[in-house]
């Protein structure tokens, strides 16, 4: 009976454009809270398991694994703070809420400090609980996006590193198609992804091909060839750009390009693989099996593969003009070199060399996702997050910007540098190599950033101290660009284009938890407002 209930709630309801993906549950004793609870949500198409005691809420939550949980703060068979703690340990990361009476000031007290999201005073007004209960759902997908996203950083860190040990043991042979295999293999694992399937163009360009795949029931040979622009990883492919889609059937962009029947669910992500600023191929995935749709964090997952799959099969050396800013339009040689030929200028790289990048940019996303759960005070997520960045780069100076939407500028929210460096405080949108990282959405590194014709001294330079090389990040949110990280690097500095897209999308999930936390503050005012119009 549960199981059919926690489908439907799965199933039901919409908030702030997503399916209800957080199951809410309602523990109380008194029938009128847990009606109104109720009454009061399903409007905004969210819905609740409610049960009358501590007892059925442990036994429930145990099978439901709640995002918010709403709690009365007496109960007849339980302490409301020994019960709190424990369905926090039961679902980690739920949100919980207490319901509270007028006398029950020093419970509610107790409650914030062992962990309570906030509270709601008896009789429950409408707009005070519609309010609660959706910023509590926001503050629980943001944790489990980001859980998410670490964990996935991880793995993907731990199956890279296994694969290089593949790929130093194969023969020639074996190489491309053992690396290819083991992207679709990390991907899997990483995403929780039922169906994964890496495509390349032809050598005429003319046809996408599957070079590995997994979940499929056909091999790689015997799929379907795609031209580009049909279908939706040939749309990807023509796109240039990471596409994550929560429900084909309602998506205008793909609903007439998925094909009836083929996939379990709508939901999938993609991501083009770029050589020279050209596409050669799309990482696909499909059919979650964690019975959510792929969200942002499968994204960053999914072009930290591509860009990890795109720089083992062009090294530097052979091709280290790849992705370069200089303006070079030599076309990419995309497919040639995944013969057997494909890894031969890994052999004259220094030893470690590839696989101790991918392990820095791997530690880079984990410390800047630890900086997010670590600190809660925005400024102090903004600075760890710069810090971090200035440590591992290494950087002279580090600045983040974020988008003004009053001056039309990016204005500086945190800055980190040595003595005698500092950076402007606003910047033009739409000038330099920064503007250009702003327009494109897409990391810029420039080793020599004079020699480029679209440097501007008065945007890519700091305002006090030298610099060398340029590092420009741009922080994404919802599907747009809302500001740029800049680093100007030390001399001594090493880096690919890959550690400014991770960086990117590492940075961009600590934003969210700013803007949330902003946005969480801000919402204390509506709030008070609703309370104080409750009470008169």
């Amino acid at each position: 009976m549960i199981r059919g209930q926690v489908a439907g709630l799965r199933c039901g309801g919409r908030v702030g454009g997503q399916g209800q993906d957080a199951i809410i549950l309602v523990v109380g004793h008194d029938e009128n809270v847990r009606r109104s609870v109720q009454e009061i949500l399903a409007p905004e198409g969210l819905f609740c398991r409610p049960v009358t005691s501590g007892t059925m809420a442990l036994e429930v939550a145990e099978q439901i694994q709640p995002g918010v949980v709403l709690l009365e703060s007496r109960l007849p068979d339980a302490n409301s703070l020994d019960l709190l703690i424990l369905l926090g340990r039961i679902s980690p990361g739920c949100q919980i809420i207490m319901l509270s009476d007028a006398q029950d000031h020093e419970v509610i007290l107790d409650a914030l400090e062992k962990g309570a999201r906030d509270y709601l005073a008896k009789p429950l007004h409408p707009r005070e609980t519609r309010l609660a209960v959706q910023r509590a759902i926001e503050a629980w997908r943001f944790r489990r996006d980001e859980n998410r996203l670490r964990e996935g950083v991880r793995e993907i860190a731990e199956r890279w590193e296994l694969l290089a040990g593949r790929l130093a043991e194969s023969g020639e042979e074996e190489r491309s198609s053992r690396l290819a295999e083991g992207v679709v293999e990390a991907a899997a694992a990483a995403l929780g992804a039922g169906k994964v399937s890496l495509m390349l163009l032809d050598e005429p360009g003319n046809w996408l091909r599957v070079k590995a795949c997994s979940g499929h029931s056909v091999s790689p040979s015997e799929m379907d060839v795609i031209l580009p622009g049909e279908g939706v990883a040939g749309f990807a492919l023509t796109l240039s750009e990471p596409l994550v889609v929560v429900d084909a059937a309602n998506d205008c962009r793909v609903r007439h390009r998925v094909v009836p029947d083929r996939y379990r669910g709508g939901s999938f992500a993609l991501a083009p693989l770029v050589a020279k600023g050209r596409p050669f191929g799309v990482l696909c995935v499909s059919e979650s099996l964690t019975g959510q749709p792929f969200g942002e964090e499968a994204l960053v997952l999914l072009r930290l593969l591509a860009h990890q799959f795109t720089v083992a099969g062009f090294p530097p050396g052979k091709n280290s003009d790849r992705g370069s800013t200089s303006g070079d339009e030599t076309e990419p040689i995309a497919v040639a070199p995944l013969d057997e030929t494909w890894l031969d200028t890994l052999d004259v790289l220094p030893k470690g060399e590839s696989e101790a990048g991918a392990h820095r940019d791997a530690e880079l996303a984990q410390e800047i996702c630890r900086a997010v759960t670590d600190e809660l005070e925005p400024q102090q997520v903004l600075a760890r997050a710069v810090g971090v960045l200035s440590s591992t780069l290494p950087a002279d100076l580090v600045s983040l910007y974020l988008a003004d939407p009053n001056s039309g500028e990016l204005k500086c929210e945190s800055m980190t540098g040595g003595v005698g460096m500092a950076d402007r405080g606003r910047l033009p949108l739409n000038r330099g190599l920064t503007g250009r990282a702003v327009e494109t959405g897409a990391a810029l590194l420039q080793m020599e950033p004079r020699q480029d014709p679209r440097f501007d001294l008065e945007v890519d330079t700091p305002l006090e101290g030298a610099s060398w090389g340029l590092l420009c990040m741009p922080i994404s949110f919802r599907g747009g660009v809302i500001g740029v990280v800049r680093a100007f690097l030390s001399e001594e500095a090493s880096l690919s284009d890959r550690t400014g897209e991770v960086a990117s999308a590492a940075l961009s999930a600590a934003v969210r938890n700013v803007l949330l936390y902003r946005s969480l503050v801000a919402s204390i005012e509506e709030l008070a407002a609703a309370r104080r119009d409750g009470s008169g």
